[in-house]
């Protein structure tokens, strides 16, 4: 997890501002205790933005608010305890309570987050992540410690993964929207209600009980609303500043109420000055609007037109960027059916583009090769044909683990490997595959995140998903199915000719393809030493440069697959865009030499590979490892699909 840009835009809501329509901030009546974590070791990857984070938010609570603030850095699970108690007694209904009851305190966390049998933690200084119950801070516990102290406005705001598990409900709200029935009244029973009814509100920077990733566009979502409203109430509703501008901010964040809070109660903002709506049909949204489309064209990729679709969905030059996607796909396809020449890679060329540019000499090198266009080429149900798109993966012997020995992590120990012949697919699963399924099989197909499906990689599939799919696949082409699913017992077939996932060994295998074979000395799945943005989709922002990665665009999103060149092995996305399903129990590498290995036998996580469009180098190396429960999804998170050589 990495701490978000500004979050303390999204907890203004709750505080008074300046403004004729409502009071001056109180001197002594309104706190603020922030908690940040940056020096984790051991099992938890160090963090870099807590700290000066939290500085931040105490700052200008402090200078435009009147907030007396205090920070601490670093804190232990005793540390968390001991401040707490000092604010519950602060605020006492005693003579030592020093805290007026009508003031407002801001509680504020920011670090590692963890969930354990449904049960949500914030992980302090020298927690372990095995032992949450024991080291580290229990949402249903703290938040009734909270909700306990003599305040009454207290907001709390959570910036850690899984930090939806404060909300008392997470697993039973039907939505994550968050609306205050007291903003939707009048202006002047809002402000009553704001000085009247008692409030336990938070914000959450996940909604799912999630990942908060590397970066994310919920501040930016804050920002706008923030910059962009404009009302002759005079005030910005939580409930409007929600709904119109951090609803559509990824991941999709979280807020509501819990404990002692009353009905009535509302967080505002409140504009300093009155004017006009601002009317963005104008010059500045038409400029904005040219130098986006102008950037698209200098740079010149798919994967820059489709940014420009995402961003400006009702922009001057979109019907100009889906005809240029759509061409580049074309001669994309095209020239990957040219250099596999085979009459099988022209037929999928004219599956996917009937009317293609290249139509004409597809059907021609088909007819060449004495072969005849059958008629499903342009047929949606997926079949054999389609296995003439995999890959020829040719066995061999290689060192897995670190072999650049960049020494990231301690669970990439070289170890001699030898993986015999398989077929693996040149691209991730697409929504367009994988919706198929779902409309055949009757399942609720997985949300896009609001990026559109077609061509992306599918996302939010967990492993079981994924085997499901591909048994699913193996029916339709006619071929003994890999896996035997009872529940979530599963069971491979490896002398099966059908779909399956691949093991994290032939994956590693064919993702450090160097002059058209597998398991050579590279470092990323493109085949190339150094990671550049321009051509691999990964979070290449500056604060997380490598000695191996060039600075540069930072996406926030999967891109169609195929977007960017592939290996010499012809296979594309083996590093970013989205985290790839294994079969593999995740362990410890073995010391010995291993043939086709298949992980252990059992275990809590299942492989993942690649790293993704939301993470930062390290995990886009060929050696890096990841893992999950075979129960998440994620909107990092598809697979692609291997199947043996017989």
């Amino acid at each position: 997890m990495k701490t978000l840009l500004p979050l303390w835009l999204c907890i203004l809501a709750a505080l008074p501002a300046l403004s004729p329509t409502a009071p001056m901030p109180r001197a002594g009546q309104d706190y603020a205790l922030l908690f940040a974590v940056n020096d984790y070791s051991g099992k938890l990857m160090p963090l870099t933005n807590p700290i000066k984070n939290a500085r931040d938010i105490a700052k200008e609570l402090e200078t435009r608010f009147g907030f007396a603030t205090e920070v601490v850095e670093n804190p232990t699970l005793a540390d968390i305890d001991k401040k707490l108690k000092e604010y519950e007694d602060r605020f006492a209904r005693n003579i030592s309570g020093r805290y007026p009851s009508g003031g407002q305190l801001f509680i504020f966390f920011s670090g590692h987050g963890t969930v354990r049998y449904n049960v949500g933690y914030f992980l302090p200084l020298g927690a372990d992540p095995d032992s949450p119950n024991t080291t580290a801070l229990d949402y249903n516990f703290w938040r009734n410690r909270i909700d306990a102290i003599n305040c009454n406005h207290i907001l709390v705001a959570v910036d850690a993964c899984h930090s939806a598990t404060f909300d008392p409900n997470w697993q039973n709200r039907p939505d994550r929207h968050f609306s205050r029935p007291g903003e939707l009244s009048e202006k002047e029973k809002v402000i009553l209600n704001h000085s009247k009814y008692k409030s336990r509100f938070f914000f959450t920077s996940d909604g799912k009980g999630d990942q908060t990733p590397d970066r994310s566009s919920f501040a930016n979502k804050i920002l706008e609303g923030l910059r962009t409203h404009s009302s002759p109430s005079g005030f910005l509703t939580s409930s409007e500043l929600f709904a119109n501008y951090v609803e559509r901010a990824f991941p999709t964040p979280g807020g509501g109420d819990f404990g002692a809070s009353e009905g009535g109660a509302s967080f505002l903002f409140f504009h300093e000055t009155k004017g006009p709506a601002v009317d963005f049909k104008t010059s500045e949204q038409l400029r904005r609007d040219l130098e986006a489309w102008e950037n698209a064209q200098r740079i010149g990729t798919i994967a820059a037109y489709q940014e420009y679709l995402d961003n400006h969905p009702g922009g001057g030059f979109r019907s100009e960027a889906l005809e240029t996607i759509n061409n580049q796909q074309d001669e994309l396809q095209w020239r990957y059916a040219k250099a596999k020449d085979k009459p099988e890679a022209y037929r999928e060329y004219l599956r996917l583009f009937p009317a293609g540019r290249h139509a004409t000499e597809a059907k021609n090198a088909i007819d060449k090769a004495g072969t005849t266009l059958q008629s499903n080429t342009t047929d949606a149900t997926p079949d054999i044909a389609a296995l003439d798109r995999f890959i020829k993966i040719e066995g061999g012997t290689f060192q897995m683990g670190d072999i650049m020995g960049d020494k990231e992590y301690d669970n990439e120990t070289l170890h001699p490997v030898t993986v015999s012949t398989f077929y693996l697919s040149p691209y991730e699963v697409t929504f367009e595959e994988y919706d198929r399924y779902c409309e055949a099989a009757g399942k609720e197909k997985p949300s896009d995140q609001g990026w559109g499906r077609g061509k992306r990689p599918v996302i939010n599939v967990n492993w079981y998903d994924a085997v499901e799919y591909c048994n699913w696949r193996s029916q339709q082409a006619k071929l003994k199915p890999v896996y035997t699913i009872n529940g979530t017992n599963v069971s491979a077939d490896w002398s099966a000719n059908g779909y399956r996932l691949p093991t994290e060994a032939e994956w590693e295998y064919a993702a450090r393809a160097v002059n058209g074979k597998g398991g050579g000395k590279v470092r990323f799945g493109n085949g190339k030493d150094v990671a550049d943005p321009k051509e691999i989709n990964f979070d290449g922002s500056k604060e997380y440069k490598k000695p191996y990665s060039i600075v540069g665009e930072y996406r926030g999103k999967t891109t169609p697959v195929g977007s960017f060149s592939p290996n010499s092995l012809d296979l594309y996305d083996m590093s970013g865009n989205v985290w790839e399903w294994c079969w593999d129990w995740y362990g410890t590498y073995p010391t010995s030499t291993q043939a086709d290995p298949k992980g252990p036998s059992s275990g809590p996580f299942r492989v993942r590979r690649g790293g993704s469009w939301v993470n930062v180098p390290v995990y886009a190396r060929c050696a890096g490892r990841g893992n999950s429960t075979p129960d998440r999804r994620s909107y990092n998170l598809g697979f692609r699909l291997a199947r043996a050589a017989r």
